[in-house]
């Protein structure tokens, strides 16, 4: 398996340490273990000798590389990031000019807890137009102090809103700004309140990020197609549905027979990112790496200044569809090499313990775009969602509302699913007639 894309995403881990002690954190170790600077450019200069050679894992002939700081709590190490900044700008535009002159990019998730310190800002100052500063807050104040803590208990929402609107008052020039929400099906009922209240905040840019290992079930599935109704309804009132990106929103989730989508983007990112850990070894992604999934089989070796893959790395899709072969709606249902190893207990094997929430989450979908289409000139294609799933989540009165809206044939799971097996038997006889 080679890293697929012209844009690699290397993430770094600054330090293992993190200030809180939120409920669904995927990195158990929070040890103070910080990434040393020597062991840093390293790690930097194996990736960049990989680059260049033609007999790397790098699939692209001249990648480029972007830069994502993470931790723990990534500005904990701003110093260390600073200096690393430096070094990667030299190297990778100057030196070896991997990329063009100042285009590198730093991608900082951080949990909004420090980012008054002085040598915050005065990092973000000098770096802002290369930042894209994604800040965790999962809404209003009720949901984030419920899973964002500090390790005493207590919350850290009046500290994280305080600083967002010390930064925006800054007027600190950044490259992107965006709130990053982890949604939990405790919270789907809260769902549409929490990013309206980020909306309201100034965010007009919301990343939307599931808990991987969290279950869904039919009632918390309800909860939130309810919730993406609301929300919709409510950027519809404000005339902000055109303004607004929330990344839950796309308009190919669930859909199949469509030309051009890349199907890989909504699998596991392992074949676009890459990952240098405290110690300065490298994983596929921060998620597989030893502080967060111990005795991780997914490390790269280095073999003459070469990384070598590992068998586990390459079975990481290859049960994708395996499991979902079946489903109306696949497209778009969200894959997690760490969740699926931690459930399933082996790479290539797809867990099932998101099925309600991608049944939701196309639902809402269907419906957000067929209200944009009211004020735009897009055109949402037909429905194509089992009428028992619809009239199960949203309830019947309201589906048929929307299947009528959009024009669309009112259809069983069983007509889908040979609706969609005859589309895959089409497509399959007309490679073959091609490659003839």
């Amino acid at each position: 398996m080679s890293l697929s894309n012209d844009v690699i995403s290397l993430s770094i881990q600054l330090t293992a340490g993190c200030n809180l002690s939120c409920s669904y954190c995927y990195e158990k170790s929070k040890a103070n273990v910080k990434l040393n600077t020597d062991t840093a450019k390293e790690a930097l200069d194996t990736v960049i000798r990989n680059v260049k050679r033609p007999t790397s894992i790098f699939k692209s002939e001249s990648p480029r590389i972007s830069i994502n700081f993470i931790g723990g709590e990534p500005f904990l190490e701003t110093a260390l990031m600073r200096e690393l900044s430096e070094y990667i700008i030299e190297q990778i535009e100057d030196v070896h000019k991997i990329n063009e002159k100042g285009s590198t990019t730093f991608e900082i998730t951080t949990n909004g807890t420090l980012l008054n310190a002085p040598e915050s800002i005065s990092y973000l100052r000098d770096y802002g137009p290369r930042i894209e500063l994604s800040i965790s807050i999962d809404g209003n104040k009720s949901v984030h102090d419920s899973e964002r803590v500090f390790k005493d208990g207590r919350g850290s929402y009046d500290i994280v809103s305080k600083n967002i609107r010390y930064l925006m008052n800054e007027n600190v020039n950044l490259k992107r700004f965006n709130a990053r929400v982890t949604l939990t099906p405790e919270h789907a009922k809260d769902y549409a309140e929490s990013l309206i209240s980020l909306v309201e905040m100034g965010f007009y840019e919301i990343i939307v990020s599931s808990d991987k290992l969290a279950v869904w079930d039919e009632e918390s599935a309800k909860e939130l197609v309810s919730s993406y109704v609301r929300l919709t309804d409510y950027l519809m009132e404000k005339k902000l549905i055109q303004d607004v990106i929330i990344t839950d929103f796309d308009p190919y989730l669930g859909e199949f027979g469509i030309k051009g989508i890349d199907t890989n983007k909504y699998m596991c990112k392992h074949g676009r990112n890459l990952c240098i850990d405290v110690h300065g070894n490298f994983y596929p992604c921060v998620a597989l790496a030893e502080h967060s999934l111990k005795d991780s089989p997914f490390k790269y070796s280095i073999c003459a200044g070469e990384l070598i893959n590992t068998k586990h790395i390459e079975k990481i899709n290859a049960a994708y569809f395996e499991g979902c072969a079946d489903c109306p709606i696949a497209l778009g249902c969200e894959s997690c090499a760490m969740a699926d190893y931690r459930i399933c207990g082996a790479a290539g094997i797809k867990s099932m313990n998101r099925c309600f929430y991608h049944k939701a989450k196309v639902l809402g979908n269907h419906y957000y775009y067929s209200r944009m289409s009211e004020v735009t000139d897009f055109h949402r294609r037909r429905v194509k969602y089992p009428n028992e799933w619809g009239e199960s989540l949203m309830g019947k009165e309201q589906f048929e509302k929307l299947l009528q809206e959009t024009h669309s044939l009112s259809m069983s799971c069983n007509d889908l699913i040979k609706d969609h097996k005859q589309y895959l038997l089409d497509m399959e006889q007309r490679n073959h007639a091609t490659d003839t």
